[in-house]
């Protein structure tokens, strides 16, 4: 067996690429140093060795074990050890093996790989670095390794390399929106190991919405046996006229934690999002007493066309006091530190003609209703804030002054952008204001990684029905999330970048795929990767090969190219 392990060696060795064509990491890394030589040969008596590791390696020690499946025909087991192991593959926790270089990195997610023939080390100082570490192994190991069932040639090829990284923004996200489309629990968790594998860290999942809610609550069950349930959907190819088809979903508390712990394992946060004021017709329809109920024509029902529609909480106590109920349950499902809460195009409409609106603007001394929103949205930062959890939101949340404490989602950031048009510089009107009062920003810019846009042009290729706007792969890429005329404190202020996947016309889950990819690989590097290591060509080059990844995944993700003009759903 030896003897056949040991050919097999030799002939891997004779017919590999050098390192050089062979390192193709996504997003890139601070540096990459080859080393010489011919590389480590990963084979079936490849062990796995820890040393000095945290309470919280397991997940680590899952993503390596899982790696080595193929090899061992079951997952490894990791042994302690030193870094002296020979044909073993080593996640080091002890400082004093640290690197002088290494050392210069500051991120807890920082990693330095360092892989020769006689072993592979991860060098971290935190279990989500080592995970890091392990995605990035990961990509430098052939596709094949993605196959189920995987392939059963006993020796792989690792390129002799030093990789050391740490990323630029602590928040790298994607959302996606279940409210207009249920996305079944299995379709999340592909996403997320895809998320992982590019080392984003946040989903950011959208669960309410006009045309649907998403997320069971105990304590108020129509809710979901109302609220999940819309009459029709607009049509497919003419969101004009319905489909006259029942829809609806939802997710019960336990799909939630199974969810949750699935993420935490691959050291992702899960960041949900429960919409108010605005974007609630599905929650007044199901409890009506919490809308405004005075005003003419109060007919509320779950949607069944997009677009911003009129029904908004109505500032009661007995409001408040439902919203306060849900917040609960949703902060015992999300263990996380920031909970969403919308707060984007909220019409007055309903509180302009609400006599209860109007009377509560007096008494609480608003002078518009403007003013009304930031008084909403400000009460339930308090109530968040009191219960250890920080308020996000969209952009319109700091209209009338943003809450204490409270972090600001910035999605409008080209409004002079025309949907087809080229990208202009990025405009930062409204993040000034919050970054300048000491807010947190997570910068969502729908003109460059709102992924529900065209990705080629319409009008040159037959893609698949979007919502309109084109943001090609080079327009994402090419996004600058640093302000002019900010100090260094001002810009340490935007803690992150982030894609959003908008579901109006993504109603399954190859076509989330089909939208998401590759751009979220362009949304990764931009959100990893610092400015001077950035270069769309040698991104190209690159993406090439992690797209033989996704083959093997199974991934239905836009190839390069147009498409004929045919019909393409």
């Amino acid at each position: 067996m030896h003897l056949s392990f040991c050919l097999r060696c030799a002939f891997l060795l004779a017919t590999l690429p050098t390192a050089a064509a062979a390192v193709a990491i996504i997003p890139a890394p601070v540096e990459v140093r080859e080393n010489g030589g011919p590389g480590f040969v990963a084979g079936i008596e490849t062990r796995l060795v820890w040393c000095q590791p945290p309470a919280d390696m397991d997940p680590v020690a899952v993503a390596l074990g899982d790696l080595l499946r193929p090899l061992l025909g079951q997952r490894a087991v990791g042994w302690p050890g030193e870094t002296t192991a020979t044909n073993a593959i080593i996640v080091d926790f002890n400082a004093a093996h640290e690197s002088v270089e290494f050392k210069k990195l500051t991120s807890p997610e920082a990693y330095e790989l360092v892989v020769t023939p006689e072993r592979i080390v991860i060098h971290a100082r935190t279990a989500h670095g080592a995970f890091n570490g392990v995605q990035t192994l990961r990509q430098l190991l052939p596709a094949e390794i993605e196959r189920s069932p995987r392939p059963g040639d006993p020796a792989w090829q690792v390129p002799a390399v030093t990789v050391r990284d740490q990323p630029e923004l602590q928040w790298r996200g994607l959302m996606l929106d279940c409210g207009r489309y249920y996305f079944t629990p299995g379709a999340i968790k592909k996403l997320l190991d895809l998320m992982a594998l590019q080392k984003l860290n946040v989903f950011h999942w959208h669960l309410t919405e006009d045309q649907g809610w998403r997320i069971e609550i105990k304590k108020y069950p129509r809710l979901t046996s109302v609220g999940a349930w819309r009459a029709e959907s607009p049509m497919r190819g003419d969101r004009r006229r319905g489909d006259r088809t029942r829809y609806g979903g939802f997710y019960t508390h336990e799909e939630i934690r199974d969810i949750v712990n699935y993420a935490a394992a691959r050291f992702i946060t899960i960041v949900p999002e429960v919409e108010m004021p605005g974007h609630s017709s599905a929650a007044i329809a199901a409890y009506p007493e919490f809308g405004n109920n005075d005003v003419p024509g109060f007919a509320p029902e779950v949607q069944t066309r997009w677009g911003v529609k009129p029904y908004t909480y109505a500032p009661k106590e007995e409001t408040f006091a439902f919203l306060e109920d849900v917040l609960r349950e949703v902060m015992d499902l999300f263990p996380g530190r920031y909970i969403h809460i919308g707060g984007d195009e909220a019409p007055k409409t309903q509180w302009k003609n609400s006599a209860f609106a109007q009377d509560y603007m007096r008494r609480h001394g608003l002078k518009s209703e403007d003013e009304l929103q930031s008084h909403f949205v400000g009460r339930i930062a308090k109530f968040l804030t009191a219960n250890g959890r920080t308020l996000i939101g969209w952009d319109e949340i700091q209209e009338g002054g943003t809450p204490a404490g409270a972090a600001v989602m910035l999605w409008r950031t080209s409004e002079n952008w025309t949907s087809l048009g080229p990208k202009p510089a990025p405009e930062w009107k409204h993040a000034m204001a919050p970054l300048k009062a000491g807010h947190e920003i997570v910068v969502a810019p729908k003109s460059h990684f709102y992924l529900d846009y065209y990705q080629v042009d319409p009008r040159e290729s037959a893609e698949p029905e979007a919502i309109g706007g084109l943001t090609t792969l080079a327009d994402a890429y090419a996004f600058d999330y640093l302000v002019p005329g900010l100090t260094a404190e001002e810009q340490g202020r935007i803690v992150g970048l982030h894609g959003a996947i908008w579901a109006e016309h993504i109603w399954d889950f190859p076509k989330v795929e089909y939208m998401a990819f590759p751009r979220s690989c362009a949304l990764a590097e931009v959100a990893w990767s610092a400015k001077e290591r950035r270069d769309f060509a040698d991104f190209q080059r690159r993406l090439e090969v992690f797209q033989r990844r996704l083959d093997e995944l199974g991934v239905n993700y836009r190839k390069a190219g147009t498409i004929p003009r045919q019909t393409i759903q």
